[in-house]
Order: structure tokens, then sequence, then C-alpha cells
């Protein structure tokens, strides 16, 4: 296992600000660099957006993502 191989994500709600709510959360498993990312939604095209235009680009694809997701009451 290898850095950025393989990441986990939540996403965490924040006080309102600027129309942001929630800030994605990745973190890689093997060196436990975090990267986070504020957003207007908790859902797959924010995660999906973050690792196109973030996460890959930089680091290359990796080979496992878990997505947490605990329900954001």
């Amino acid at each position: 296992m290898g850095p950025f191989e393989h990441l986990q994500m939540d996403f965490i709600e924040l006080t309102p600000s600027k129309g942001y709510r929630y800030c994605l959360v990745i973190v890689d498993v093997f060196s436990r660099w975090v990267e986070a990312f504020p957003s207007k939604h908790a859902d797959a095209k924010t995660v999906a957006k973050a690792l196109i235009k973030e996460i890959i680009p930089r680091w290359g694809i990796p080979q496992n993502c878990r997505l947490i997701m605990v329900p954001i009451l």
C-alpha cells in the first residue's frame, strides 16, 4: 500500500457561509494526508467532482475509495 491508493471520505456539516453548508473531507489512509473541499451539497456529484478535478490529477487514480456518509441530521 502506498500514498493515495486507499482513500476514506466523509462530509461534515458546517455553519452555512456564502452558500457552503458542507465540507467533503478526503483522507489518505497510508499517509493520513487530509484534503478538504467546501460544498453546497453532500452528494455523489460533489465527491466525483472533487476526485476528478482535484485528487486524480495530483495523486493518480486510487485503488480503493470508502465513503463513510454518516447521515447528516
